[in-house]
């Protein structure tokens, strides 16, 4: 599920396209996990979901960003 090295966004984009579902159960996995365990820990999970939303998020962005082909020619 490794995005290749892109060089444009269509590139990027058919990635997304074709591994979509992977992506978004992976997400579901983990956060119903992470749920779960810090529900029995006592927190609301109503703090934790839109964290963990924006933590996954911005890790996926960074390890697209970290896949561009110019990001390798510094």
């Amino acid at each position: 599920m490794t995005p290749p090295k892109w060089s444009d966004f269509g590139q990027l984009g058919a990635h997304f396209a074709a591994n979509a579902s992977r992506y978004l159960a992976q997400f579901a996995l983990w956060l119903a996990l992470f749920t779960m365990a810090l529900t029995v820990l006592g927190h609301r999970p109503s703090q934790f979901i839109p964290s963990f939303a924006f933590l996954y998020v911005f890790s996926l962005l960074i390890f697209v960003f970290g896949q561009w082909s110019q990001a390798n020619l510094l």
